[in-house]
Order: C-alpha cells, then sequence, then structure tokens
C-alpha cells in the first residue's frame, strides 16, 4: 500500500519562499554582502540578532533557517567562522518565532510563556 504525501498549506508557502529568493538572488545578494560588511568577530552577534528579528517579523523560523540561515552559513564558510557556531547561533530563531506566534494568536488567554508576562 503507497503512502499519500500531502504537502500542507505552510508547506507550500515555504516551499514558495525559498524557492522565489533563491531564484531572484536574494540568499546570493545576502552572501556577498554579509562577506563585504561582516567581520570574524561581529559575525556570531550578528547572526544571532538577524535571524532572531527575522523569523519574529516573518513569523516561521522554518523559514528563516532555510533563507537566512542558509545565506549565514554561506558567509560562515567564506569568513572562516566554525560552521557549528554559525548553526548555533542561528537556532534562538525557532524558539522566537513560536514564542511570538503563540503570544499574538491567543491574546484573550493568559500568556504560557514567562518573556510575554
Amino acid at each position: 500500500m503507497e503512502e499519500k504525501r500531502i504537502v500542507k498549506p505552510w508547506q507550500a508557502g515555504l516551499m514558495l519562499l525559498v524557492g522565489t529568493w533563491m531564484a531572484s538572488g536574494t540568499v546570493p545578494v545576502m552572501i556577498y554582502y554579509g562577506m563585504k560588511v561582516l567581520t570574524p568577530g561581529l559575525f556570531l552577534p550578528v547572526v544571532c540578532i538577524l535571524c532572531t528579528l527575522m523569523s519574529t517579523m516573518a513569523g516561521t523560523s522554518w523559514g528563516t533557517l532555510a533563507t537566512v540561515g542558509v545565506a549565514c552559513m554561506g558567509v560562515a564558510q567564506g569568513l572562516g567562522v566554525p560552521l557549528p557556531a554559525a548553526a548555533a547561533r542561528s537556532a534562538p530563531a525557532r524558539s522566537s518565532a513560536t514564542r511570538s506566534r503563540r503570544c499574538l494568536t491567543r491574546p484573550s488567554s493568559p500568556p504560557r510563556c514567562a518573556r510575554c508576562r
């Protein structure tokens, strides 16, 4: 018996976002300017702040990691920053998008997370 794979609406939107950013050249431009502007000493704090802001504004941690995270990994490799450290600095994007979405979608219920209180 074959298993059917159904793409959920958020997955389709994420695929469109990632594909559009890659095809339009947004991610390669981010890598290019990241190499020009950032230094290895500033890279890790900037990545943490950038991924957190992007995931909070876009409301998608997966979209942030698939677009900005990919660009940051390319910049990290070019600057000689260890890739595990760069990946760890992208991780706050996961929790900040989930936390902000949870707090915004249930305004009538008491906030569950400590930062929303």
